[in-house]
């Protein structure tokens, strides 16, 4: 899989927060382009996800008291913009292909191993919670 993330431009909303986390709204679509290549297929499958202009993020949503080693725009803000928006408004993404996908973006993205396997297992574990609400 590889994935092709457009720019991203966001603005703070105003008055909405969630657990103390500012959230940022994007301020033009957000365009993402995800390639999966078959080793017995020589046409790979394409798909293009846009993130419409307004959609509200909060980046990743780690504790307050985690943001000195996982602040929540880090390097991986794209993929987490991304992933925000399939557990919330993509009706047909399962919630593992929704986090294999942050998995594959944050590596693509240069996050290390370790801190990218912290933030897998932590979306893996609690994200059911924010996958539950939409």
């Amino acid at each position: 899989m590889k994935i092709e993330f457009g720019e991203i431009s966001v603005s703070p909303a105003k008055g909405r927060t969630s657990g103390g986390r500012p959230f940022f709204v994007l301020n033009k679509p957000f365009v993402v382009g995800i390639i999966w290549e078959d080793l017995y297929d020589e046409n790979p499958w394409k798909m293009k996800i846009v993130v419409p202009n307004g959609f509200d993020t909060d980046f990743a949503s780690t504790p307050w008291f985690l943001h000195r080693f996982f602040p929540p725009a880090g390097k991986y803000a794209p993929v987490a913009v991304l992933h925000d928006y399939l557990y919330r408004k993509a009706a047909n993404c399962p919630r593992v292909l929704a986090d294999a996908v942050f998995r594959v973006g944050m590596k693509q993205l240069g996050v290390g191993r370790i801190k990218r396997w912290i933030m897998w297992a932590a979306v893996r574990l609690f994200g059911w919670l924010s996958y539950q609400k939409r």
